[in-house]
């Protein structure tokens, strides 16, 4: 990654954060009797990069595990529904040869949608269910063949095996992101305290405070002035990424991207298509303009789309540059 151009540690990026705490763990021992860090910060600070890269990993491995599970639940769920709507429509053509009841309809539920959700699809299979097995144990002919019934409680069954399986992983994901989420904040502190300290004792344009991850003052960039290793626009933004929000906000897709040098904001374009469909091109309207951030959290979306992003920056006219793009499916 480029070198770091300012100490506002509170908002590194994952990047950045790693590597400062990769040069405070290979260089406290050499300064930490100058510096006077001792004890359980000084513990810390020796294996700091250790922790919050294994933190990573863990996260990343159980996020992976969390999608796996969830696209074997979409499978099986779409196997069930497919299996539900097969025998709903058998039942019905079935009780045509009856006369008209709606109530019996209303117990089988078969005069309501097909359902869209997991839920749902298992409480419509266990109406069925349910309905044959009273009819049958009271002799009542408006039943189908019991095979069809038998194969419907294994698909039912099987969907809530694999959403308890699905439950868990992405529990398991959950607390392995809070995990990450707790280290960051934590490792915001004690780097905070070091790096204060390290200014008083060396002052704040010190060139060993590189060594321990810190900016010395008269590096720090500021508006105007190139930035190493970033584009400059009207190039392309760099490092755009499309992934899962961590926790407490995960229900969406956070987009991100470097700041670009000399852009004056941005634009950000989205679009989605059902999972499965081409490449769609470029809306015409953006869905956001005038962006002085360079990350947006898309709250916005639905399981079986893929969404797709498109970011270039502008100038003060407002004329655009090049454009990157991202894209994500969501499993939920």
């Amino acid at each position: 990654m480029p070198e770091l151009t300012s100490n506002s540690i509170s908002v590194d990026s994952i990047e950045e954060r790693l590597y400062r705490l990769l040069r405070m763990q290979n260089n406290i021992a050499t300064n930490a009797v100058a510096l006077g860090i001792v004890g359980d910060v000084l513990v810390w600070a020796g294996g700091c990069h250790t922790r919050f890269s294994d933190a990573i990993t863990e996260a990343q491995v159980e996020s992976g595990e969390s999608v796996d599970e969830t696209l074997v639940l979409h499978d099986k769920f779409a196997v069930a529904l497919d299996y539900y709507q097969q025998t709903k429509d058998i039942l019905s053509a079935f009780l045509q040869q009856f006369k008209p009841d709606k109530i019996l309809l209303a117990s089988y539920g078969i005069n309501k949608q097909t359902p869209q959700t997991y839920n749902g699809l298992i409480e419509a299979a266990e109406s069925i269910i349910e309905t044959n097995d009273r009819l049958v144990a009271a002799l009542d002919p408006r039943v189908i063949a019991a095979g069809i019934i038998t194969n419907l409680t294994a698909q039912k069954d099987g969907l809530l095996v694999e959403i308890e399986k699905s439950g868990i992983e992405q529990r398991q994901s959950d607390v392995a992101f809070q995990k990450q989420h707790t280290y960051y904040i934590e490792d915001t502190a004690k780097l905070r305290f070091i790096f204060n300290v390290a200014c008083m004792v060396w002052g704040n344009d010190d060139p060993k405070l590189k060594d321990l991850g810190f900016v010395p003052a008269s590096e720090i960039w500021t508006p105007g002035m190139p930035v190493p290793g970033q584009a400059n626009w009207p190039d392309k933004v760099e490092n755009m990424q499309a992934k899962k929000g961590l926790p407490p906000i995960d229900h969406g897709i956070m987009v991100s991207w470097d700041p670009l040098n000399l852009a004056f904001n941005y634009k950000i374009f989205k679009t989605k298509v059902p999972s499965g469909s081409p490449r769609p091109v470029r809306p015409a309207m953006p869905w956001f303009s005038e962006l002085t951030e360079v990350a947006m959290f898309d709250n916005d979306v639905a399981v079986g789309f893929v969404y797709y992003y498109w970011v270039c920056g502008t100038n003060e006219e407002g004329v655009e540059g090049a454009f990157s793009d991202a894209m994500m499916e969501w499993v939920g």
